[in-house]
């Protein structure tokens, strides 16, 4: 009797990249994790929406925002324009991240799976491998959402920053208008700003995520760092679950604190791009002059506006993702098979 099983060497392979990567790209039932991805980060995203309305004003106003701001701002805009206020572009985003979302969940593990098979095993780190494999599938993965995300983030933003209380345009009328005047370069107009912004700041997040992950169990559950695999749970110690969580949780706040921080100057200035109108001669601002701009405004203080909200939504968010998304890998990840014995 024989049992038909993968070559040792070939299996421990795989397993040394499942764990660098989390999961197995392979062995994921596609359709439930887009499925379940589509639906649950599109929830988290409407909770935590509030967030991007502040930044959003924040980031356009010529008034200088201290850090304890941000409540102010909330209550200033419920009072003026009642609680819609802080939910204005959110059916554009609604609509507008489901696409995107399909695009950026499966090119993220298909890249992470690519890097974990060509990192290896063994010449570095757990912390600096994994960060380095996080790091290249967030920025690529990021690249390839934007094309999807400009447009929706250009029509949205606009719809923000209006200050209306009725006849409050929604995400058709304004993309109506952008195009009228500006054709499809309005609708990408910030794309290589976005691009600036988003790929380094989602590189920036999922690295920092992968390796303050590491360092998390290393550190703070050093009796328990012999787990093999990042987003799995051994069987036989289901009591690791809460520690599971927990190392999530913390890593997803403090890769959502770097990555705003590091990259809240670059959103500040796409953002005024995306917003501001065109000049005299119709033409649209160039990078360079909104960065002089507002620093002639605020100074260096300035390229920090909305920082505050911007750090509690990416902390709150990735802490969010994190669970969600270690859970949608769980829940659609396909059983392995079960080996049959066949005679010789």
């Amino acid at each position: 009797m024989e049992a038909q099983t993968t070559p040792p060497s070939q299996d421990r392979k795989n397993e040394n990249a499942n764990w660098k990567s989390g999961m197995d790209w392979d062995r994921m039932d596609k359709r439930k994790f887009f499925g379940y991805g589509a639906g649950l980060f599109g929830t988290v995203a409407l909770g935590l929406f509030p967030l991007s309305v502040l930044k959003t004003r924040m980031m356009v106003s010529r008034e200088r925002y201290g850090l304890r701001d941000t409540a102010t701002l909330a209550r200033t805009i419920i009072r003026e324009e009642g609680l819609q206020g802080l939910y204005k572009g959110m059916g554009t985003i609604v609509a507008g991240k489901i696409p995107a979302r399909f695009i950026y969940l499966g090119a993220l593990e298909a890249f992470k799976s690519m890097g974990a098979k060509a990192v290896g095993a063994g010449w570095l780190s757990d912390a600096v491998a994994a960060g380095a494999i996080n790091f290249g599938a967030g920025g690529a993965s990021s690249l390839l959402t934007q094309c999807v995300f400009v447009p929706v983030e250009v029509i949205s933003q606009r719809q923000m920053i209006d200050k209306s209380t009725r006849n409050r345009p929604n995400g058709l009328r304004v993309a109506q208008t952008v195009w009228k005047s500006e054709g499809l370069r309005g609708l990408y107009r910030g794309f290589g700003a976005s691009v600036a912004t988003f790929v380094p700041n989602s590189a920036i997040w999922w690295g920092s995520y992968g390796a303050y992950q590491q360092l998390v169990w290393k550190y703070v559950f050093p009796q328990e760092h012999s787990i093999r695999s990042v987003g799995d749970i051994p069987k036989d110690e289901q009591r690791q679950r809460s520690s599971l969580v927990k190392v999530q949780a913390m890593s997803g706040i403090m890769a959502g604190c770097t990555a705003a921080f590091c990259t809240n100057p670059l959103d500040v200035v796409k953002t005024r791009l995306q917003v501001s109108p065109l000049d005299d001669r119709g033409k649209k601002p160039l990078a360079r002059k909104v960065l002089a701009g507002v620093l002639q405004d605020s100074g260096v203080r300035g390229l920090y506006k909305g920082v505050v909200p911007r750090m509690m939504s990416m902390s709150l968010w990735g802490t969010c993702m994190v669970s969600v998304y270690e859970l949608i890998k769980r829940m659609s990840t396909i059983p392995e098979p079960v080996l049959h014995e066949t005679d010789n």
